[in-house]
């Protein structure tokens, strides 16, 4: 749902029609969750709290009063506990 980020929607608009199918199927809150460390991705958590605001200030996302929380998929490999250094 973040514009713009790995395999999302490519436009505002087109996260708004998504979090709008959501809406209307019930959803009240939703976490972003966008790769972390995948070998096509690479976003970081401070990526992903700018996109998360852009989507929380719009006046149509608002209207909607979907709850948006940030998060990461993370990509479990036998490097991972080596970014927690």
């Amino acid at each position: 749902m973040l514009v713009d980020i790995d395999d999302g929607p490519k436009t505002i608009e087109k996260s708004i029609a998504l979090l709008k199918q959501a809406k209307d199927e019930g959803v009240t809150s939703i976490v972003a969750t966008p790769h972390h460390l995948h070998p096509r991705y690479d976003n970081t958590f401070q990526q992903v709290l700018v996109k998360l605001a852009e989507l929380r200030t719009h006046p149509e996302v608002q209207a909607l009063d979907i709850k948006l929380f940030p998060g990461q998929e993370i990509r479990i490999t036998d490097s991972i506990l080596q970014g927690l250094d």
